[in-house]
Formats: C-alpha cells, structure tokens, sequence
C-alpha cells in the first residue's frame, strides 16, 4: 500500500503526497511533482462562471461557408477562457445522422451530451435530393470577447452554387461553465 503524507502549514499550504515527509515538497510541489496529488501551490483550473439557456438555432442565414455562428454570452475577460460546453436537450437518431429516410426505425433520443467537438442535431426533415434526414453540425467555443455556438449546415445545393440549404429551427438547451484558465491564442 503506498504511503500518503499530508501537510497544512502555517501559511495555509495544503500538500499531499506519496511517500515519506519532505519539506522540499512542502514548500514547493516542483520539488519531487511525481510525488504530489495535490498541492495548493499548483494553478488548478477553477469554475469562474456557469451559464445556462435557450438559443433558436434558426431555419436558415449561414454564410457563404455553410455556418452560422450565434454569441450567447460576453464574458467580459480579458483573456479567452477554457470552457467546457453540454447541450441538455440534443435530439439525434439512434443511428448516424446520414440514415436514409425509408428507414423507419430510426427513432429520436433526445437527452444531454457533452459539447467536446462537433455534435450532430437529427431532424425528421428528408433533404430535396438523396432522401437522407437533415441534421446540424453544433459546436460550442469561445473568443476575445463571447462563447459562442456555430450551427453548421452539412447539407449543400447541387452544383454550380453549392449553397447551404435552409434546414429547421431548434430550440437549444445549453450550460457552458468558463474557467479560469486561459487560452493560449
């Protein structure tokens, strides 16, 4: 069993560690850092903020790139923070979202992800062409001044345009927590 050495000092330096007491750890975690679990030293990343609400992820307005971009939140720091984003009502197929639409059992499941990449949001709206269900590509990020969320529309005209197509509104259930911990952009 491997030994675990605590210490609260007078300061209010809080170290644990494995192994035999040191005060080179103590004092400083960079000491021996294979040794220490947790160190108040150490700049942990802490919650500053959680927001939660509904965006209208609207019908159409993508750009000329298939994407619409919306700001829910100024965070008003003056640095991009690390966040950490959930959708808490995402409804998707229980398939991939290019199922074709003569595949009836492909029901909904609605419920909460976590927004760590794009997330792809199904509908029961069958595109003009192919007969595959539309979906939004979703993705939560973060800039100098908001978090943000950009629908991308995967669907695109035919040639010789290529444009987005108009897709379906949904309403978006979303918590982001913003941390202390700075981006480095």
């Amino acid at each position: 069993m491997t030994k675990l050495t605590s210490y609260i000092g007078d300061d209010g330096r809080v170290a644990i560690y494995t192994g035999d007491k040191s005060e080179a750890i103590e004092a400083d975690p960079h000491a021996d850092i294979g040794r220490v679990l947790f160190h108040s030293a150490l700049p942990y990343v802490t919650t500053r903020e959680v927001i939660e609400g509904t965006l209208t992820l609207e019908a159409g307005g993508y750009d000329a790139v298939a994407k619409r971009v919306y700001n829910i939140h100024a965070h008003g720091y003056d640095f991009t923070p690390f966040i950490l984003g959930t959708a808490l009502n995402l409804r998707a197929r229980t398939t991939d979202g290019w199922t074709p639409s003569f595949n009836t059992a492909t029901a909904f499941t609605t419920g909460t992800v976590p927004m760590s990449g794009t997330v792809q949001l199904g509908s029961d709206i069958v595109a003009p062409y192919g007969g595959w269900y539309l979906g939004k590509n979703l993705q939560v990020g973060v800039n100098d001044t908001h978090v943000t969320i950009t629908d991308v529309q995967p669907e695109l005209f035919t040639s010789p345009d290529y444009a987005p197509l108009t897709s379906f509104t949904y309403d978006l259930d979303y918590r982001v927590v913003l941390t202390n911990f700075p981006l480095p952009v």
